[in-house]
């Protein structure tokens, strides 16, 4: 009796998969694209760039970009506007992009820093430390500069508007009539 009285919009639970799907496409084709790119700059097949962090474009803005976007496109279509889940991922977007020009930017900076100190210290003060040259070097490129994380957004905004009006075509969603 109780399940006969729930209802389900099988529409918005969609949505949310595919917005799902969406944040995955843009930061697997952003790191496919740094793939790509440095497979033929550095002339070897660059797998390794599929992980790394930083980098044209951004994966962490195409992500939130391509959430964002699809979830803008699909509360429009199917609410006839967008919601307050669309002004919490604004917020939450401008935390990501903030994140990843400001503080990852500056980690990187640090690192590097780090990295030459250690560099220049005599073997026995790196011993003391317990640091090894060879397995101990920090990581310089973790942020973006603001040119790769508008690449990123572009590409998150292409990839979200692209999905979201594939289900959209797909599942024959009807325009909201409020």
């Amino acid at each position: 009796m109780i399940l006969e009285t729930i209802k389900i919009d099988w529409s918005i639970s969609a949505s949310a998969f595919i917005i799902m799907i969406a944040g995955f496409l843009g930061m697997f084709i952003a790191q496919l694209y740094k793939v790509i790119v440095h497979s033929i700059t550095e002339k070897r097949f660059a797998i390794d760039y599929l992980m790394n962090n930083g980098g044209m474009p951004s994966s962490h803005t195409s992500t939130i970009g391509a959430m964002l976007t699809s979830l803008g496109v699909l509360q429009f279509r199917i609410q006839g506007g967008i919601g307050y889940e669309f002004a919490i991922g604004v917020v939450f977007s401008f935390i990501v992009i903030f994140d990843a020009m400001g503080v990852r930017w500056e980690a990187g900076k640090h690192a590097k820093l780090l990295n030459e100190i250690m560099e220049n210290e005599s073997k026995s003060m790196q011993r003391k430390v317990g640091f090894n040259p060879e397995t101990d070097i920090l990581k310089e490129k973790l942020g973006h500069k603001p040119m790769e994380v508008l690449v990123g957004g572009i590409f998150g905004c292409v990839i979200g508007t692209s999905i979201a009006w594939i289900y959209i075509l797909c599942a024959n969603i009807p325009p909201f009539v409020g």
